[in-house]
């Protein structure tokens, strides 16, 4: 498997009528200030021998909070938002229901391909974001990826006492 930190433009509303990026070459600097279109990602290639893209989109509702519209934790703006970037109308629908599997209403255990999203999952996922909160990522069409720089790329091992946010929530 494959990642690495990057830029990708997507459906940020007001901002990207034509899906393209605002620039051909961006960096943080850039990025951050909210106006390229971009939304900082986290892109993943890998063997759906080895994992289901399915486990894939749990993976990510659990490693960030994807109840926050346009931050996460310190970091604020659009190009943090939470956002699935999807390359077909398969990820597409994947994305959606396994979103939908976490609507508190529900009490049966939601299989979704590989997953399955149980009682016990929703109970721990608003015991730790909230009983009144819900998934606010948005899903989006995955465009050109541009890497970020290198001192972005693996962050946390170069900078072990840097920020950051995402870990296992659940």
């Amino acid at each position: 498997m494959f990642h690495g930190v990057g830029y990708m433009a997507g459906e940020l509303e007001g901002h990207n009528p034509s899906n393209k990026p605002f620039v051909t070459s961006p960096g943080y600097r850039a990025v951050c200030t909210g106006t390229t279109g971009l939304a900082e990602v986290l892109h993943v290639v890998y063997n759906p021998k080895l994992i289901s893209y399915e486990a894939l989109c749990l993976l990510f509702l659990r490693m960030h909070n994807p109840t926050t519209h346009r931050y996460q934790g310190n970091d604020k703006g659009t190009q943090y938002r939470s956002t699935i970037m999807v390359h077909n109308e398969d990820q597409r629908s994947i994305a959606n229901k396994l979103i939908a599997a976490f609507d508190p209403s529900k009490t049966e255990v939601v299989e979704i391909g590989s997953v399955q999203v149980s009682p016990e999952n929703r109970e721990k996922f608003y015991r730790v974001f909230g009983e009144n909160r819900r998934i606010v990522s948005s899903i989006e069409p995955a465009t050109v990826f541009f890497p970020a720089e290198d001192y972005h790329q693996d962050y946390l091992e170069a900078n072990p006492d840097g920020y950051c946010n995402h870990r296992m929530y659940w």
